[in-house]
């Protein structure tokens, strides 16, 4: 299209006083008003100015339909009705407009007269509202990116004057979009830099808290902290239990929530146990590492009915995942009562960095218990070892001093018997300090052994002809002898540990079985006592631990166990316990000799 201004000095000195008012009230709405009544307010008053029939103001976008369009801000119409049939002109892909859109972008006004279009652009002017058409860029720092359009019934164009009024009204339009524009920028900067600065604060509140503070409410402070930052109206913290029958478990710890907010009973008692297995989606993204966002408009499945059953359902929540050692062992979250569209990148990280201290802190904990246990566990070893050392020594030093003094007044028998007993308890002693000895090196990786087949049944004869003769009457020896690869003097200890275990702690019935089974020597110490409970099976292996309550059962408080386990996998084999039919089982495997049987 050609732009055509018409010679019209007569008529716009007449219009000026309506233009020069037009764009003064533009100025005002446009500088003074930030909502969206300022272009309407704007484009009412350059409609009245022009006697156009409507005018309308658009602003260039990407669409996912229709590609780079115009869309429409605000239209205005002379008759003041709504148009429905103006729709047809909103969101209109500039490729069905090339003269215009050549124009706009050069920062060319586009005019053109609707009798002289043709084709579809004569058929998009099928409403028959007006006769010409003139736009005009909307230009911001030179780059065009929308324009004002006047449809009027007046022939002959519009005049140079004219035109120029409306392009300064177009600079207003541009500069009121780039102000909004700065606007909105500085906003979201001053509330990234607000929020950044609640998660700091949170932060801040978390290291002192989990790091040094040492009541009990620290962790609720810590959490409360990072909902207060995450702007959510619920905090909690869970921990992971292992239930029998319902596989893992998130067991609430605590729930932060914000002043003036009550959460039901019943809702409470509902989120108190919940089974992994209800959250199956969570779950696998909190295994993973990450964090899980639930929202009731999004989440389906099994996921989505535990928050619909909920007794008050939250809108939205998100979960971040505390490990420990690589290990999943609790979640903390945040709940919102409406829809959130999210949480940013940053944000995620600054919340993850809280839970990570979260861990940390659980981590501490249990190690300082772990280090309470141990250190109550070896004063009570101590204790226990100056018992065992006592006993037998007491009866060394008492028979040795009664020989010394009195020796001769007892018969050759008794003389004999007094002898017998200083040597099983000397060897008693000896076993003791063996032990000890055992114990000390492996700490520091000293304990050595010396390979070499042995016959099972050989380097178990001289154990059992050490003991009394009340406790050789209880064990039995079953099964088939085997040779294995083992150090002998090594091999006695951990089977001399083994039956002293079950004749103290076992049943009144003691069978040591031998067996070969897949290349490995098998020998078995076992009792018909109560046992081991489940829980603590692994940790009778472990030094200063004990097996079971004092007061319910003797508990053993050396470190036979521990210094056996260690000599077996030093000869390449292993020691376990097991419960089978009824009978409390030590096994110990070795591996075969050649030939394995002898």
């Amino acid at each position: 299209m050609v732009t055509v201004f018409r010679d019209g000095t007569e008529d716009l000195s007449k219009k000026r006083l309506s233009y020069e008012q037009a764009i003064a009230a533009c100025a005002h709405s446009l500088l003074t008003t930030d909502d969206s009544s300022a272009l309407e307010i704007a484009a009412r008053s350059l409609l009245s100015a022009t006697d156009a029939q409507y005018l309308f103001i658009d602003r260039n976008v990407d669409d996912p339909e229709a590609g780079f369009a115009a869309a429409n801000v605000v239209t205005v119409s002379k008759d003041q009705k709504d148009h429905s049939e103006l729709d047809v002109w909103n969101r209109v892909p500039w490729s069905t407009m090339p003269a215009a859109r050549e124009a706009l972008s050069s920062g060319e006004v586009f005019m053109y007269a609707v009798e002289a279009l043709k084709g579809s652009e004569r058929a998009q002017h099928s409403d028959g509202l007006s006769d010409e058409v003139v736009k005009i860029p909307i230009m911001i720092n030179d780059e065009w990116v929308g324009h004002l359009g006047i449809a009027a019934e007046r022939g002959g164009g519009w005049t140079e004057d004219e035109v120029a009024l409306l392009r300064v009204a177009t600079q207003m339009v541009g500069a009121y979009w780039e102000r909004l524009a700065n606007r909105e920028q500085l906003e979201s900067a001053l509330e990234t830099s607000d929020r950044q600065l609640r998660y700091q604060r949170a932060l801040a509140i978390c290291a002192r808290e989990l790091l040094m503070a040492s009541d009990d409410m620290a962790l609720e402070r810590a959490v409360d902290a990072m909902r207060v930052a995450s702007g959510s109206r619920f905090g909690f913290l869970d921990s992971i239990e292992e239930d029998p029958d319902l596989g893992p478990v998130l067991v609430k710890v605590l729930t932060a929530v914000e002043p003036g907010v009550s959460i039901p009973p019943e809702d409470l008692e509902y989120w108190k146990r919940v089974p992994a297995s209800r959250m199956p989606g969570a779950w696998a993204s909190l295994q993973r590492g990450r964090a899980y966002l639930d929202d009731l408009g999004t989440t389906d499945g099994e996921d989505r009915r535990l928050y619909e059953e909920s007794p008050v359902p939250p809108q939205t929540s998100l979960k971040l995942p505390i490990h420990v050692d690589g290990k999943l062992v609790g979640v903390v979250g945040f709940a919102h009562g409406e829809v959130r569209s999210g949480w940013t990148d940053d944000e995620l990280e600054l919340l993850q960095a809280g839970a990570q201290m979260i861990a940390a802190h659980w981590q501490r904990e249990a190690s300082h218990n772990r280090l309470e246990k141990l250190v109550a566990s070896k004063d009570e070893f101590i204790a226990g070892v100056s018992h065992e050392l006592r006993t037998p020594l007491t009866a060394v030093v008492g028979l040795a001093q009664e020989l010394r003094s009195n020796g001769s007044i007892f018969s050759e028998e008794e003389v004999t018997e007094f002898v017998t007993l200083i040597a099983q308890q000397a060897t008693d002693v000896a076993h003791i300090v063996e032990d000890l000895l055992v114990a000390a090196r492996a700490d520091i990786d000293r304990v050595t052994v010396v390979l070499r087949p042995v016959q099972i049944i050989d380097e178990l004869a001289p154990v059992l002809v050490g003991l009394s003769d009340l406790d050789a009457s209880r064990v039995a020896v079953v099964g088939e002898t085997a040779s294995v690869s083992a150090d002998p003097a090594r091999f006695r200890q951990i089977m001399r540990n083994l039956i002293s275990n079950g004749l103290r702690y076992g049943g009144p019935r003691i069978e040591v079985a031998l067996a070969q089974i897949d290349g490995f020597g098998i020998l078995e110490v076992r009792d018909d006592g109560t046992g081991i409970p489940e829980g603590q099976r692994e940790a009778v292996f472990d030094a200063y631990q004990r097996a079971h309550d004092r007061r319910s059962q003797p508990a053993s408080v050396g470190l036979g166990l521990t210094v056996s386990r260690h000599l077996a996998r030093l000869m390449n084999g292993e020691l376990d316990y097991r419960v089978v039919d009824g009978w409390s089982v030590f096994r110990l495997t070795l591996p075969l000799a050649d030939g394995g049987r002898g």
